[in-house]
């Protein structure tokens, strides 16, 4: 039985620790982006990071994080007056 082993970076170490002990001082309502300039590291580099121990997800999202768009919408709260200006009068009276 094969066994796959990560292997062991102190660089993306050293970074998992300093956003763990940013965030012990400061909490966690910030976004990754937030995060990645105070520690002056790259937005992809530390989200690699914190996605690798589960972490990211007790942070703000943020618009890059495919997660966090919404690609759908009710059309029920669309009005006919949001698509065709024509129809603002309708129902007025």
């Amino acid at each position: 039985m094969t066994q796959t082993r990560m292997s062991f970076n102190p660089t993306v170490k050293t970074m998992q620790f300093r956003a763990w002990a940013y965030c012990q001082t400061h909490g966690t309502n910030f976004t990754i982006e937030d995060l990645a300039e105070t520690l002056n590291v790259q937005p992809t580099r530390l989200r690699r990071a914190l996605r690798d121990e589960r972490w990211s997800k007790h942070l703000r999202s943020s618009v890059l994080e495919p997660h966090s768009v919404r690609t759908q919408f009710d059309q029920s709260q669309v009005a006919a007056s949001d698509i065709d200006p024509r129809r603002a009068s309708v129902g007025a009276m």
